[in-house]
């Protein structure tokens, strides 16, 4: 009766493959899955944008304030970010490595320009700035005295030949930025974009550059 039993096993066992079931279902469910798997993988990566930042030469502005106290002097970039591919990018944001140093990116003012949610087309830019804003004291600049009815009085001229290139902090000279955005099926994209003096690069990356370092 045992070899009985163990012969009828053996029978359904192979006849779950003699029948044809597996080569006629099981198989074409495995490639479907096998398939669908491999095309969200490739969707997800091949739909890939590639934003690319532009910098302007940077704008120099200088205002004295009202009690002729202060300069203020401003540095402003105009920027342009262009999406250079097919492929429509979602959720931009800009951002620079953590460290000591100054930081040049106004995220408040960025946060309007690139609200939650953003979208840019295949092959549309968006402009927006950069502006780098220092106070000092306004007798670095110029010359004055005090006349005998005790205002300030300015004498014409500045003391600095170049303040836009001799003041201009140093942070600029050496700029780093960050572009995170997604694509429609939500993987992030990385540009990341340098400027030493005049020379502009964008290198585009999978994963964060630098992963040891921290975003802000």
């Amino acid at each position: 009766m045992r070899d009985s039993i163990i012969n009828n096993l053996n029978s359904s066992s192979v006849s779950i493959f003699d029948n044809g079931l597996f080569s006629k279902i099981i198989i074409p469910i495995i490639i479907l899955v096998l398939g669908w798997f491999l095309k969200s993988l490739f969707d997800k990566y091949t739909l890939r944008p590639r934003l690319f930042l532009k910098l302007g030469q940077p704008l120099y502005q200088q205002d004295l304030t009202h009690n002729l106290s202060e300069y203020v002097l401003t540095w402003r970039f105009e920027c342009s970010l262009k999406n250079n591919s097919k492929n429509d990018c979602y959720n931009i944001t800009l951002h620079e490595f953590e460290s000591k140093n100054q930081k040049i990116l106004d995220f408040n003012y960025l946060k309007q320009k690139f609200p939650e949610n953003n979208h840019l087309e295949s092959n549309n830019g968006r402009d927006f700035e950069i502006r780098k804003q220092i106070r000092i004291n306004s007798n670095i600049l110029i010359d004055s005295e005090i006349d005998n009815l005790g205002r300030k009085i300015i004498s014409p001229g500045i003391k600095i030949d170049r303040p836009d290139i001799r003041l201009k902090p140093k942070e600029l000279n050496d700029i780093t930025i960050i572009i995170k955005y997604n694509n429609e099926k939500g993987k992030s994209f990385y540009t990341k974009y340098t400027k030493k003096g005049d020379v502009e690069k964008n290198e585009f990356y999978l994963v964060k550059p630098f992963r040891w370092k921290q975003l802000i």
